[in-house]
């Protein structure tokens, strides 16, 4: 076949194949590569002289590259000779990289460290990989990098604030150490790299006033003038329940599991929980009743959702509708789990044990051992019940025989 034959509608797939390989020309310098049968592999190649010499490049597969895209490239290519340029030489120069570069290795450490993360983890590393390190360091070899570099990005990362720069250093530091253990350089220049400002744990707990407005404002499923559906029970669940407010919003029907005693457990998969294995929280008898009042949206499993499709996320808005409705301001969510903790821990004298089970907090040591295999389904529903009683009793104004509620001044 001849290069009048292959015009811009001719289907490549359809050139016959021989038994030996062959190389048609198409336009000036573009050829049609067609490998000698069974193979048949079809792809396009561009040749040029160079120094009296004939140099090849490959562009790639035709079932990848359409024709009309060939002949552009090399018109590119040519382009390119006629300006005194060796694109094949280029070429090989691009793929000669070292493979201790930052770009290289940082892509293994994506796959074996980032990738093994919870999804908003994954996101937030990759974000800061993407915004800070790569810019930075990409085509740097790792063994270039020196703790000088490192302050530079962790003033760069400081603009978007204190605990971005913190994050940064930190992930930076954790990426040195992987390099360290995969062997490729020797020590960690990131260690102990001054941070302008210390990510402060925060210590906010609700008072019993707040937590009584908060529970009042998220209000019953159906009631005017509170958050309702899906919103309001999301928060009285966080209140009952003491968990993460993406486990309360990723809640699904199929998680529940009924005892042989008819009591009810909710077993968060371990796929999305932070420890990576199951989490079972006894559900109480006060959150049952929210749970059962709530209607499920066809076939969707999730429990809180407004599309049918997928969980409610976003969660800046219904924080500041419940600001607005309860008066409570300056706390959020996750100041509720740790009030749960601190309320059981100090109010009701539960145990540093059982009262961190009821969290999740796998505790250290020997106790750790035990914790792995026990669940403490017991000693956890035994907490969350008294945490229940005094919670309503705060909210109702009601005593309780089974539980001293003591009062904070």
């Amino acid at each position: 076949m001849s290069s009048a034959e292959i015009t811009k509608n001719t289907d490549v797939a359809k050139v016959p194949a021989t038994d030996t390989r062959q190389e048609i020309a198409v336009r000036p310098g573009l050829y049609l590569i067609i490998q000698a049968k069974p193979s048949a592999a079809r792809s396009w190649a561009v040749r040029y002289r160079r120094h009296r010499k004939i140099r090849k490049l490959t562009l790639g597969p035709c079932s990848e590259i359409p024709l009309k895209d060939a002949i552009s490239e090399a018109n590119s290519i040519r382009a390119d000779v006629r300006d005194g340029k060796d694109p094949a030489a280029e070429r090989q120069e691009r793929l000669a990289v070292p493979m201790d570069t930052v770009e290289i290795l940082i892509e293994r450490f994506r796959r074996e460290h980032v990738d093994k993360k919870r999804k908003n983890t994954q996101r937030e590393y990759n974000s800061y990989i993407d915004r800070f390190i790569l810019p930075a360091w990409g085509r740097s070899r790792i063994g270039e990098i020196t703790r000088k570099d490192i302050y530079a990005v962790r003033d760069r990362a400081f603009k978007n604030g204190a605990v971005t720069s913190i994050r940064v250093v930190s992930l930076i530091s954790t990426f040195f150490k992987f390099c360290v253990n995969e062997l490729v350089i020797d020590n960690n220049p990131a260690q102990h790299i001054p941070l302008k400002y210390r990510e402060e744990p925060r210590e906010r707990n609700l008072t019993d006033e707040e937590l009584v407005a908060i529970w009042n404002a998220a209000g019953d499923v159906g009631e005017d003038g509170v958050m309702g559906y899906p919103w309001g029970p999301w928060v009285r669940l966080l209140m009952l329940t003491g968990a993460r407010r993406t486990e309360v919003a990723g809640m699904r029907w199929s998680e529940f599991r009924q005892e042989d005693d008819g009591q009810v457990t909710w077993v968060i998969p371990k796929a999305r929980y932070k420890t990576n294995q199951n989490h079972e929280v006894p559900i109480t008898t006060t959150a049952w009743d929210i749970i059962q009042s709530i209607p499920q949206q066809g076939d969707c499993d999730f429990m809180f959702t407004v599309t049918g499709t997928g969980h409610v996320n976003g969660y800046s808005r219904p924080k500041a509708r419940l600001d607005e409705l309860s008066g409570v301001t300056g706390w959020t969510f996750h100041d509720i789990r740790r009030t749960v903790l601190t309320a059981m821990r100090r109010d009701l004298k539960i145990s540093r044990l059982d009262a961190g089970a009821v969290l999740g907090h796998k505790p250290r040591g020997v106790t750790a051992e035990v914790y792995d295999q026990w669940s403490m389904i017991d000693e956890k529903r035994a907490a969350l019940e008294k945490w229940s009683r005094r919670l309503m009793y705060l909210v109702n104004g009601t005593e309780d025989d089974d539980v001293v509620v003591p009062l904070r001044v």
